[in-house]
């Protein structure tokens, strides 16, 4: 039995890993391992998906206008693509949106901000560059380098 999972979020810490992608992994409740992955260069695919949403520090995040990590994507299986790896079908993709200082829930593009897209779930998602994008099961077999 696999208990690896694993969180993504996108870094806005100080730093040399500002504005990359973080990559925690767990196996069962223990992290084993934090790396950091740079949006120009790679793109993560994710598999069975939900979005993470600590409403009550966003809440402070939106009230304060600090930041501080309260969203992020957890998923059972990240795949990196590296390197020559170019797609760009992205564009006809649908966007999700993260920032607590605007809004305190997970968002989709479109979307008119009455619907809470918090703890939705996905069977992948994909980053190009700092967006995450809802890849739809059609899709999934394409994007392979």
């Amino acid at each position: 039995m696999n208990n690896e999972r694993y969180e993504v979020r996108f870094h806005l810490g100080r730093g040399a890993h500002f504005k990359h992608w973080q990559v925690k992994t767990y196996i069962g409740s223990r992290k084993v391992a934090t790396t950091f992955y740079d949006p120009d260069i790679f793109t993560l695919q994710m598999f069975d998906c939900s979005l993470y949403n600590n409403r009550r520090v966003a809440q402070k995040v939106k009230d304060s206008g600090s930041k501080d990590v309260c969203g992020w994507i957890k998923c059972k299986r990240v795949d990196i693509l590296k390197g020559d790896f170019m797609w760009e079908d992205y564009r006809s993709l649908e966007r999700l949106y993260y920032n607590p200082i605007n809004d305190i829930h997970w968002r989709r593009e479109g979307d008119d901000g009455t619907f809470n897209w918090d703890n939705s779930e996905y069977d992948s998602l994909i980053t190009w560059n700092k967006n995450v994008y809802i890849l739809s099961e059609s899709d999934i077999g394409s994007i392979v380098a």
